[in-house]
């Protein structure tokens, strides 16, 4: 079953042990999203799952746009985050 996120430009997940940002959102169905740190944003789209780390997919799901809904693939053993911009809080998936 696949989780999927809404998430604004420079909002940021941490899947597993890395964190990624979406850097830009071109459309309601494709964005960029690129690993903190690294130096190359993947382009997600909504007909082509992207591999992100060993057995986790991304796709784009139907956002908007200022909203890029992304939808993860990912074994139940990998923990997921959302980080919000400004905020304290995050979200888990359990």
């Amino acid at each position: 079953m696949a989780l999927v996120l809404g998430l604004r430009m420079l909002e940021r997940v941490e899947v597993g042990e890395k964190m990624f940002t979406v850097t830009d959102i071109l459309d309601k169905g494709s964005f960029f999203m690129a690993e903190t740190g690294g130096s190359e944003a993947a382009l997600v789209v909504s007909y082509r799952a992207h591999e992100i780390m060993s057995n986790v997919f991304v796709s784009a799901g139907h956002g908007s746009k200022r909203i890029a809904r992304l939808v993860i693939e990912a074994p139940k053993n990998i923990k997921i985050m959302r980080r919000e911009i400004g905020r304290a809080s995050c979200r888990e998936r359990v």
